[in-house]
C-alpha cells in the first residue's frame, strides 16, 4: 500500500512539473490560427494576433498576446488595436468549466470609432460576446480616434481606465480619464 502510495504521489508531482515547465517549450505561434479562431468565437468578431504568444498554466493560467487587432481592418468601420494584452485566469472556476479572469492588461491601445453623418456609424466591436467576469481590466497609453466616411479624423482622445466587470447582468466598475 505504501509503495503504491509513493508511485501516486510521484506520479502528481510529474504532472504538476510538466505543466510548469511543458508550456514552455511549446511554440504558441504555430497554434495562432487555433487562438485566433477561439477568441473570434467567443467575441462575434475578426480577432488577429500579430506578434508573439506565451501561454503559462501554473501557478495560473496566463496568456500575453503582442499585437492585438479585433474589428477588420479593411472596412472604415468600428475597429481595436492594442500593442500587448496579458490575461490571467482563475484557476478554481476554470476546472469547474467557468471563464474568470482575474486580471487583463491592454497597453497603447487605439480605438476607431467610424462616424457617420456625425453618428456613430458601426455597431459595438464585441456584438455578440457573453462578457465573463474580469476582477480589474486595465487600460494604459489608449486613444480613441473618430473617423468620418471619408477617412479624416475628426477627433483623437488619449484615455486609459481601470474596471471591474462581473459578467453577465449586474454592476459593472468603470474608473478611468479621458484627456
Amino acid at each position: 500500500m505504501r509503495d503504491a502510495l509513493t508511485f501516486l504521489a510521484g506520479l502528481v508531482l510529474l504532472a504538476l512539473f510538466a505543466a510548469l515547465v511543458g508550456p514552455g517549450f511549446v511554440d504558441w505561434n504555430q497554434h495562432r490560427a487555433l487562438i485566433e479562431e477561439r477568441l473570434k468565437s467567443i467575441a462575434g468578431v475578426e480577432i488577429v494576433t500579430t506578434g508573439p504568444i506565451e501561454l503559462r498554466l501554473l501557478p495560473s493560467p496566463q496568456i500575453a498576446i503582442s499585437g492585438l487587432r479585433i474589428g477588420d481592418a479593411d472596412t472604415q468601420g468600428t475597429r481595436a488595436t492594442a500593442a500587448s494584452m496579458r490575461a490571467e485566469m482563475d484557476l478554481s472556476p476554470l476546472l469547474k468549466g467557468e471563464i474568470r479572469f482575474s486580471s487583463i492588461s491592454l497597453d497603447r491601445v487605439d480605438v476607431t470609432l467610424a462616424l457617420r453623418g456625425g453618428a456613430l456609424a458601426a455597431p459595438p466591436l464585441l456584438p455578440n460576446a457573453a462578457i465573463p467576469s474580469i476582477a480589474r481590466l486595465s487600460v494604459t497609453r489608449g486613444q480613441i480616434t473618430a473617423m468620418d466616411e471619408r477617412g479624416f479624423i475628426q477627433a483623437v482622445l488619449p484615455f486609459a481606465l481601470e474596471a471591474s466587470l462581473p459578467g453577465g447582468p449586474g454592476p459593472a466598475r468603470i474608473e478611468g480619464e479621458v484627456a
